[in-house]
């Protein structure tokens, strides 16, 4: 059987089967800002998943919520990141 996956605005839970739903850990998401990638610029691809740290907060594409990045709040500034589901560009600038 495969997982679960629960998704609601800002909180996104995968329960395996069998497992206790109150032993596990929810993180957070917060959707990256779509943004045209300017000519100077270029920009990382996601998914896979980027990693600046762990147990922290899921950044999705602000198109399609692909997971794109897992970082500390604040922790990532100036990163353009092109979505490799849907092609859009994001950007970790709010």
């Amino acid at each position: 059987m495969c997982p679960v996956s629960i998704v609601c605005p800002t909180t996104q839970i995968i329960v395996s089967p069998g497992s206790n739903l109150s032993h596990m850990d929810a993180r957070k998401r917060e959707n990256l800002t779509i943004v045209e990638l300017p000519k100077s610029r270029s920009a990382v691809s996601a998914p896979p998943i980027l990693v600046a740290s762990t147990h922290t907060v899921d950044y999705c594409c602000g198109n399609c919520g692909a997971v794109l990045l897992h970082a500390d709040v604040g922790q990532v500034y100036g990163l353009l990141i092109h979505c490799t589901g849907c092609g859009s560009y994001n950007s970790t600038e709010g």
